[in-house]
């Protein structure tokens, strides 16, 4: 059985039923705060009881875009050559979706999207009489450094083929809660993971321009990867590429892992 709180006040599909079904789809939700809940029977009809966050609940907050930003005079998206500035009402982190459209004609039209994404890495380093050496995982990728270079070891999950390039975006979430300190001495640690979203963000059309840009300590071993092996070249704009390759495609994949970690 399911619930969602305080959407639905009953367990679902209903008293006396049951349902093997693995997922449930909500649409149109209103803005508002959310806890899903999952009670499960197993064989002998034993049913479960105790409610576990890390089991058997999610918390989520729904929120509805609600910030219109007009530019006077309007952008020319094909091309602008005035930069400009926005400031938000809201911070742009985790993930963001600005959608940007034309009302020249009396009547809006979506003319680009830009998707924004806020990284965690796992880093690690083994400082030498050569100089620091180090490793950081972000997005699927392991990227490898030394005192001259900065590189991708693993690479992320791009695939570009037949028309389409699908880019999976790969976010960690890990609450301060559950991060170990002031230890000291002998131990163990144990670090565990669960999978809480996984999705496709977007599927359009990219055949007039599909542009990435890159921040942070790693940029320059993203760029060079993009540009060796994803038919993207290099702007005046050091952070941006251009995606010069056959695909009309793009769709975006995006996953949500939840890490926690404890000493044992």
């Amino acid at each position: 059985k399911y619930r969602l709180d305080p959407y639905e006040t009953s367990w679902q599909p209903g008293q006396g039923y049951w349902t093997s079904n693995t997922s449930v789809t909500y649409t149109n939700l209103p803005r508002g705060d959310y806890v899903f809940r999952v009670r499960a029977m197993d064989k002998a009809r034993n049913i479960e009881t105790i409610e576990n966050t890390a089991t058997n609940t999610r918390a989520f907050k729904i929120i509805v875009p609600n910030e219109i930003i007009i530019f006077n005079p309007p952008i020319n998206h094909i091309n602008d050559p005035n930069g400009r500035q926005i400031t938000t009402s809201q911070p742009l982190i985790d993930f963001v979706l600005i959608e940007l459209y034309d009302n020249s004609s009396g009547t809006d039209v979506l003319f680009g999207k830009i998707w924004i994404f806020d990284f965690t890495s796992f880093d690690y380093e083994l400082p030498s009489s050569f100089g620091t050496y180090g490793f950081s995982v972000v997005n699927g990728a392991i990227v490898s450094s030394d005192i001259s270079t900065m590189y991708l070891r693993k690479k992320p999950i791009i695939y570009d083929k037949e028309g389409t390039c699908m880019f999976h975006v790969l976010q960690i979430a890990m609450s301060e809660s559950s991060l170990a300190s002031g230890f000291s001495g002998s131990g163990s640690c144990q670090l565990s993971s669960r999978l809480v979203e996984n999705r496709i963000l977007d599927d359009a059309d990219v055949s007039s321009m599909f542009q990435l840009q890159t921040y942070g300590k790693n940029q320059d071993a993203w760029i060079d990867y993009f540009t060796t092996f994803l038919n993207c070249v290099t702007t005046s704009d050091e952070n941006t590429l251009i995606y010069n390759g056959p695909s009309e495609n793009l769709v975006l994949v995006h996953s949500i892992i939840e890490m926690s970690f404890s000493i044992v």
